[in-house]
């Protein structure tokens, strides 16, 4: 879950943007193609493929995407009436920052309307709630806690940008200890982080927090960064996705799971599980590495890039959802986002801003207990946690509408995990090499982006980079 918190009002931020692009690889050089119109094939129907087809179409050339599964958006996935009656829930990608320039645009050109849960009702709610030690923390405790770290953050944090190599050593867990956070807030700065990128604070890069946090020498701290988290789109995420694949009528190939990738004379030939073969002029893959790591790839590698498709880590996050008659958190003035040491970790009303009185709790978990809630089935994971819960919403068992679900990232078979995490040693040699282009095949996705890594925008910003490069491969003119 992207989201800052225990920021005061007007605090300055650090520009993520500027932070993540200092000391990149250079790209490598485009190679031109000969002819006008390129046969391009892309790899995965979720929103980076989807995106860079529709765009390509716009300049007249029309790309075939193939995709394993039998439905098209990947990680953007929308359940509606699931929990309760006319309530979407996110299975996958959720939250879209004010910054997220793609998604929005998307929306728009589609005409999506969307839930902004920092409406003038919202900010009278208590957003955030920590739930540590068996008890709610007030505000200024939490703010205090924050504060009594915040020197020795500020100057750490002032410090990565030119000593990556030394804190990309270091895990979150020798980071945090080296620091001496302690107690609750310790719990609390393992649970932010092992849900926010999915892996235990000691298989993470200390680099993850320190790029993403701020520290303000007046005590003020920001998890996570410039993330506002502030849209959805109503109705679901997954109408983005699904809009483009219905303008992309003919384009998407389903059950299409690739197996072999050869570099030839002539281009490039894919080969399916299901038999078939393929050739193209150009390839863009956007499938996460998890995946493509299974595939067998005949082309020259760089030994950067090689090692960046099998080395890359991903978190584990796995969602857990249940449906609620009343949203009675809010009676007691809280939004609903809860942060614990309890064993669900996060939680969050996932039915912010919707038309109806009932809603949805999404409880989500990184790291080995994200793994691990694939061993059982929902409803006896509400039963087991709903004691936790109670210790911050009473009552909430009592409001529930008996229904439950949960999507494991980690065991789906398109994905095999969540979003990307950098391990120890991987912010200095595998970050930058993701995205770069090895001749005509180019990479796209979440996991390729330098500014939007794990996001819906990550996928879609990168898209669009990929078909942009191909074009410029092609000799042909760039229309957006």
């Amino acid at each position: 879950m992207r989201r800052w918190l225990a920021a005061a009002s007007g605090a300055k931020r650090v520009s993520r943007r500027r932070f993540l692009q200092a000391a990149l690889p250079l790209a490598a050089s485009p190679v031109l193609l000969h002819g006008a119109q390129p046969r391009v094939a892309i790899v995965g129907a979720g929103i980076a493929g989807l995106y860079a087809a529709w765009l390509l179409k716009q300049a007249g050339v029309e790309a075939t995407i193939f995709e394993s599964s039998k439905r098209s958006g990947g990680r953007m996935y929308s359940a509606t009436g699931t929990l309760a009656p006319g309530v979407t829930t996110e299975l996958g990608g959720e939250f879209i920052d004010t910054g997220h320039t793609e998604i929005l645009r998307l929306a728009k050109r589609f005409g999506f309307e969307l839930i902004d849960v920092e409406a003038p009702e919202e900010k009278a709610l208590q957003s955030e709630a920590f739930l540590f030690g068996g008890m709610l923390r007030p505000e200024k405790e939490v703010h205090a806690a924050f504060a009594a770290v915040a020197p020795l953050l500020a100057r750490d944090i002032a410090a990565a940008a030119r000593n990556a190599a030394r804190y990309d050593r270091l895990s979150i867990a020798a980071y945090l200890d080296s620091i001496g956070v302690s107690g609750w807030l310790r719990a609390l700065f393992d649970v932010a982080f092992q849900t926010e990128y999915g892996l235990e604070p000691g298989e993470q890069t200390a680099m993850n927090l320190l790029a993403l946090l701020t520290a303000e020498p007046d005590g003020t701290v920001t998890l996570f960064g410039e993330s506002d988290e502030r849209y959805k789109i109503l109705g679901g995420n997954q109408r983005i996705p699904d809009a483009l694949a219905g303008e992309l009528t003919g384009q998407i190939r389903h059950e299409h799971r690739l197996e072999a990738l050869t570099h030839q004379d002539a281009g490039y030939r894919l080969s399916f599980e299901n038999g078939r073969e393929e050739t193209a002029d150009a390839v863009l893959l956007t499938l996460p590495f998890t995946m493509l790591r299974r595939v067998t790839l005949r082309v020259p590698l760089p030994p950067a890039k090689r090692y960046a498709i099998h080395e890359l880590g991903y978190g584990t996050d796995a969602k857990l959802m249940f449906g609620v008659r009343r949203r009675l958190w809010r009676d007691a003035g809280y939004g609903g986002n809860l942060f614990s040491d309890e064993p669900f970790q996060l939680a969050w009303d996932s039915s912010r801003r919707q038309p109806s009185e009932a809603g949805g709790m999404t409880m989500l978990c990184g790291g080995r207990a994200g793994v691990a809630m694939g061993a059982t089935d929902a409803e006896r994971l509400v039963g087991q946690w709903m004691p936790s819960l109670e210790k911050a919403w009473k009552g909430i068992g009592a409001a529930r509408t008996g229904t439950a679900a949960m999507f494991h990232w980690p065991s789906h078979p398109h994905t095999l995990a969540a979003y990307t995490c950098y391990r120890p040693g991987q912010w200095t040699r595998i970050r930058g090499h993701e995205f770069r282009p090895v001749s005509r095949l180019h990479f796209a996705g979440e996991h390729t982006s330098l500014d939007f890594q794990g996001y819906m925008e990550g996928g879609a910003e990168t898209g669009k980079r990929a078909a942009r490069a191909i074009l410029r491969q092609s000799g042909l003119p760039v229309p957006f």
